[in-house]
């Protein structure tokens, strides 16, 4: 399992946290949920999946892996992947608008789940601004989620949304009435996505919850599945459910298109650019890759371009998300500066069933930027094409 890096955002929870015990007035306005719990103490496992899966990595795999920086690496390498999730409810705890935060508001005790630090599952001040709604009127499914930016896209789709699909297809929620706790201010995309699991799962149902009010709810079902996308290998029949909804709902085919490549440029973002991008894209016109700036598509668009994918190329970022919508058979190139190593499309590649090459360039340096040597993609291409 990985290794954390505290974010901003974690090292304000704990200022926060600390500020409040060295001041004790302080405690009239900004108490902190500083007391945790865990999920599965503060609430009923209803039913828990485990599953098991055998771990076989290539040399070059394995390179990759024991090249790792610390703060993305496997502390150690496991030969069995093991998955558990948990469908865990609870009575009588609050959903907080702004953060997305579960409390027990009684107890005064902010609820986090596995694999997650206390700090990360954070909570900023007492909800007392927050306007109090009582729901006691149906079964509500929390998918807030609360430690990540709930608009952003590689999260949302690879760690938060699977929580539905183990829900309604492993849990047996499919013809059962739920209410979906969502944030009133969701994207276009969730918007869509949402849209098209309402279309397939007549039973379900959307509860906006704003940023401004705390919900005390009765009836709370949450989805554990604390292995995340960048430090394990995901279910890829998750994958998948997220996949079909989006071609199904889009009228997309999912079928490969023979011959379409893409080639993902960076060179339209400040950061991690290659400083030869000319003669690198011109290298891969020869191979017949055509460049794609995701950041320029609309969401419908990214999707439809990557669905039918042959082959896919680009620097590690966020672009390379859409793998995600390409077929199993889809091969995908990935380029690193040799002092910016990660496993994440390696990890989302495999658990697409995607095969995987790579190529370290040089050195990044400001804003990331690196040169790569063309001759080296070519080789790394021949041998995955062949």
């Amino acid at each position: 399992m990985a290794i954390r890096k505290w974010s901003m955002r974690n090292l304000r929870w704990e200022a926060s946290r600390r500020l409040v015990r060295a001041l004790p007035p302080l405690r009239a306005s900004v108490i902190l949920y500083e007391e945790t719990v865990a999920a599965a103490d503060a609430g009923t496992v209803l039913d828990t999946l485990v599953e098991e899966h055998a771990l076989t990595f290539s040399e070059s795999e394995r390179w990759l892996i024991d090249h790792l920086p610390r703060s993305v690496a496997w502390q150690e390498v496991p030969d069995v992947l093991r998955r558990e999730v948990r469908l865990i409810h609870f009575a009588d705890h609050t959903l907080l608008g702004d953060t997305g935060s579960l409390v027990n508001e009684r107890t005064e005790r902010l609820v986090y789940m596995r694999g997650m630090r206390d700090f990360a599952n954070y909570h900023s001040f007492r909800p007392f601004p927050l306007k109090r709604v009582e729901k006691a009127d149906a079964t509500y499914v929390n998918m807030m989620g609360s430690w990540r930016g709930h608009r952003h896209l590689f999260h949302f789709l690879l760690d938060r949304f699977p929580r539905l699909y183990y829900l309604l297809e492993r849990f047996g929620y499919a013809d059962r009435p739920v209410r979906l706790v969502v944030h009133a201010d969701m994207p276009a995309y969730q918007e869509d996505l949402y849209r098209f699991v309402l279309a397939r799962y007549p039973n379900v149902e959307l509860a906006r919850l704003p940023g401004t009010e705390r919900w005390h709810i009765r009836d709370l079902v949450v989805v554990e599945n604390w292995q995340n996308t960048k430090s394990t290998l995901a279910d890829g029949a998750a994958l998948a459910f997220t996949r079909g909804l989006f071609l199904e709902g889009y009228g997309i085919s999912p079928a490969l298109v023979p011959g379409r490549r893409l080639y993902v440029s960076r060179e339209d973002t400040r950061k991690r650019r290659t400083r030869n991008e000319a003669e690198l894209r011109a290298r891969l016109a020869r191979h017949g890759f055509e460049p794609v700036l995701a950041g320029q598509l609309s969401f419908p668009d990214q999707v439809r371009a990557f669905a039918g994918a042959e082959f896919v190329a680009g620097t590690h970022g966020a672009g390379l998300t859409n793998i995600l919508f390409a077929p199993p058979a889809m091969k995908l190139l990935e380029i690193f500066p040799q002092n910016k190593l990660r496993n994440t499309y390696f990890l989302l590649s495999r658990s697409l069933g995607q095969p995987y090459a790579y190529v370290v360039a040089g050195p990044a340096g400001a804003q990331e930027a690196f040169e790569v040597d063309p001759d080296a993609v070519e080789r790394t291409l021949a041998d995955l094409l062949s």
